[in-house]
């Protein structure tokens, strides 16, 4: 992408947000985030959520998904070291979204394990029996908290499409989980980012992707 197209677009975020309410910058960043495939506009949503963080600093959700949109650039870098230190932020965010008390154990649970996840991810040879073994702790732990949390299925799913079929992954493996996830996607508020509802398109994505496999 052209420089001065990427500093527009960067603009655009900016100067819009400026005029909105929390609630409207926070979610605008979020879609914008969400519908773009190219790095260099998911780094620019990113940073303007950066922005609202600190602007509206007593917002957990801004702190919230800040830790959410680092964990999911963290696979699109090509640097390990970039990738741990998006990670590092991520964790710092997710820290303090504690410190309010504001969301559910599940979800926080369901955080750690995305966190443990994009460790793997980095370095998965040398990482997936520690980092493994915690991401499937943090899950059984949301799980009984709620086990209606679509999340919890989606990361589950997502972990095993992206592991060789020789070491008990694949496609056809991963598909039940989204489905399962699919069925509680379906009946999740998704009117106020005070309840957390990411991971929808993600999930319908990966289906698509299981179901091509199989044909």
């Amino acid at each position: 992408m052209k420089p001065y197209i990427f500093f527009a677009f960067l603009l655009s975020i900016c100067l819009t947000a400026s005029a909105q309410t929390f609630e409207e910058s926070l979610s605008d960043a979020l879609t914008r985030f969400e519908r773009t495939d190219t790095l260099q506009h998911k780094l620019a949503a990113l940073n303007r959520i950066d922005l609202i963080k600190r602007k509206w600093s007593d917002r957990w959700e801004a702190h919230y998904y800040g830790a959410y949109t680092k964990l999911t650039v963290s696979y699109l870098l090509a640097d390990e070291k970039q990738r741990d230190g998006m990670i590092d932020q991520a964790e710092l965010d997710l820290n303090k979204t504690r410190e309010f008390h504001k969301v559910t154990e599940d979800e926080l649970s369901v955080m750690d394990a995305y966190v443990a996840n994009a460790r793997i991810a980095v370095k998965s040879g040398s990482r997936w029996r520690k980092y493994g073994a915690i991401f499937d702790a943090r899950l059984e732990e949301a799980k009984k908290v709620n086990p209606n949390n679509p999340r919890i299925y989606l990361l589950k799913g997502q972990s095993l499409f992206y592991t060789p079929k020789a070491f008990g992954g694949g496609s056809k493996k991963a598909l039940p989980y989204f489905e399962k996830a699919a069925s509680h996607f379906a009946t999740e508020s998704k009117e106020s980012l005070d309840k957390p509802h990411w991971g929808d398109a993600r999930n319908t994505f990966l289906i698509q992707e299981c179901r091509r496999d199989a044909e």
